[in-house]
């Protein structure tokens, strides 16, 4: 027969029960889920065994686990600003309109909460664009005064 120090290191010793055989495992790692909810996400990995060890060969111990960085691959949901102050009336009676204005502070991706999601108000008196970023409302909806010539003293 073929002694164990003659055989390559990366043949399966089946047919040898008494070689040592260490851990031999796969270049690729096949990743699960990210984990999206941690400060710092993590996707843990496996590298699958190729060859278990036997009898006094090294065994695979935790290097067939692998984590690595995904944030990049997590939802980030838009924000925006919170709305300005709003603008003078554009009408001092007779009703007008006055705007205010908010800005996108952090862009959506990844399957993030889109801005548009923040179009929606409960008053219905308040039109929000839909852009979501101006927001309009009326203003001085009272009557104008009218001028009336002054009576004249009779003499």
């Amino acid at each position: 027969g073929v002694a164990c120090e003659d055989l390559p290191t990366f043949q399966n010793f089946t047919n040898y029960e008494g070689c040592d055989q260490d851990c031999l495992l796969a270049t690729s790692v096949t990743f699960g889920e990210c984990d999206c909810d941690l400060d710092s996400p993590i996707r843990s990995g496996t590298k699958d065994v190729v060859l278990e060890q036997r009898n006094n060969g090294t065994e695979c111990g935790a290097n067939d686990v692998v984590e690595e960085d995904c944030a990049d691959t997590c939802p980030v949901d838009c924000v925006l600003s919170e709305f300005g102050a709003f603008s003078a009336c554009s009408a001092t009676c007779a009703g007008g309109i006055r705007t205010r204005t908010r800005n996108v502070l952090v862009f959506p991706d990844n399957g993030g909460v889109a801005c548009t999601s923040f179009c929606r108000t409960a008053d219905p008196s308040v039109l929000i664009t839909d852009d979501c970023l101006v927001e309009t409302e009326t203003c001085n909806d009272v009557p104008c005064q009218v001028a009336t010539d002054a009576p004249t003293a009779a003499p």
